[in-house]
């Protein structure tokens, strides 16, 4: 059973119907995006004895070589394609929070969170790409290699503050306002996550629970 805490699980308002219909679509593709990484995990583990044995041993044979090229393209592609699954799951969980900031200030942490967490991405992409013309310069190893320890450190603190911020409070933010445990539930699990990886596919499906729950029930409602 949700407790009480002084909103009945019910969508009011067109911006709180939209908000959660965003946050589902979020949920929904960030499940498709940890499977994608969960089956690109299984597959390399299952892949490591023989393309460790490839690179020890190479074999004289062309179709073992593009058997083992071929395995290791399918992984580069899948794990990019679940990379980009779970930006463009952040682009809706944005629209979700603006539609909820409208609403209610106590949602300004978690959109903040998710503009962080894009921020954070591209100073790192940004940076990275600007050390390419030091490179070229023959700019000393020590100031290249300080240029790109610095990107990546507060690229990587911006996005992790933001993610916290998004996936992690933002569920506690959902639970109290929309009074659903599940969203609470989900928080926690996020908060695994972050030690156990793949336990975040829990806090995942949770989310899009709590979400497709409360506009089952406006919809009964209305």
């Amino acid at each position: 059973m949700d407790q009480v805490v002084g909103h009945d699980p019910v969508a009011k308002t067109s911006s709180e119907l939209k908000a959660l219909r965003n946050i589902r679509t979020f949920s929904i593709l960030s499940i498709f995006g940890f499977a994608i990484d969960a089956f690109v995990a299984i597959l390399a583990l299952l892949s490591l004895p023989k393309l460790l044995t490839s690179f020890l041993t190479p074999s004289a044979s062309p179709v073992a070589s593009f058997s083992y090229l071929g395995i290791e393209l399918s992984l580069g592609g899948l794990g990019i394609a679940a990379a980009l699954l779970m930006l463009l799951s952040f682009v809706f969980l944005r629209r979700g929070y603006r539609a909820l900031k409208g609403v209610s200030k106590e949602f300004s942490s978690p959109y903040m969170g998710v503009n962080m967490f894009f921020v954070g991405l591209l100073v790192i992409i940004i940076g990275t790409v600007a050390v390419i013309p030091l490179a070229l310069l023959r700019a000393s190893a020590i100031a290249l290699s300080l240029s790109i320890i610095a990107v990546l450190v507060i690229g990587s603190i911006l996005a992790f503050i933001g993610e916290i911020l998004a996936i992690i409070v933002g569920p506690f933010r959902l639970g109290t306002y929309f009074n659903k445990s599940t969203f609470r539930t989900a928080g926690i699990m996020m908060i695994i996550g972050i030690f156990i990886p793949f336990i975040s596919i829990a806090g995942v499906v949770l989310i899009y629970s709590g979400a497709n729950s409360v506009l089952r029930i406006t919809s009964q409602v209305v």
